[in-house]
């Protein structure tokens, strides 16, 4: 069966921002943001899984206009309020994942907005003191069955406006010389001081996608 690889774009363009500008309704979306421009959009039959999408036309990881969405992963974690908030007040730790083009089964930039499985939990707590601070780990670490690069960032500065973790997963990219075709990148905090940045590469059959590290795929 054939996929529409602009699903999700034609539902954005046609239907979530027409009806919030005509009507105030943004349905099929969950909330348009006209200044910021972005929507929230729930997967269809989840629970606690929410999409971030800008608004402007962005493939993936691999465009370059990616690069240019300093902000977007901080929107994306100011809008994990969506989530369950009785689990968020119990410190269930939420996650956003991109998956690589080479992964994708759409091409219009989404961010998985979902909670943390309880066994990459566990493994990011045991591996907690090992990962260095604004700095790529120099190799990866085995997460369920993944190689990530890791990397800790202070809560301060994840949130600044001098910060951008699309340049900052090209320049690892570049470092490595890697192919940002076969990136796929994550987000994460353990506590309210630090946030968790992931990056990993699903080249040469290697497992790589971030959001097989949330609960959707890893249980409660």
């Amino acid at each position: 069966m054939l996929i529409n690889r602009d699903l999700l774009w034609e539902k954005i363009t046609y239907q979530c921002i027409p009806n919030y500008l005509n009507a105030g309704d943004c349905t099929p979306c969950e909330m348009v943001d006209i200044m910021e421009r972005f929507v929230i959009y729930k997967v269809d039959g989840a629970i606690n899984h929410y999409l971030l999408l800008p608004t402007n036309k962005v493939t993936g990881i691999e465009d370059d206009y990616f690069l240019t969405l300093n902000k977007i992963f901080f929107l994306a974690w100011e809008n994990t309020s969506y989530l369950s908030n009785e689990r968020m007040v119990k410190g269930h730790p939420c996650l956003l994942s991109v998956n690589a083009a080479a992964k994708r089964s759409q091409d219009q930039l989404h961010i998985h907005i979902s909670f943390l499985s309880r066994d990459a939990e566990k493994r990011l707590t045991e591996l907690y003191e090992f990962i260095k601070t604004d700095i790529w780990s120099d190799t990866p670490f085995a997460i369920k069955n993944q190689k990530l690069y890791l990397k800790k960032l202070t809560s301060s500065t994840f949130s600044s406006n001098t910060y951008s973790f699309p340049q900052d997963a090209n320049t690892l990219c570049s470092q490595l010389r890697k192919d940002r075709n076969y990136l796929t990148l994550g987000v994460t905090s353990l506590d309210s001081d630090h946030f968790i940045m992931m990056a990993g590469f699903c080249e040469r059959n290697l497992v790589a996608s971030c959001e097989l590290l949330s609960e959707e795929f890893g249980g409660f």
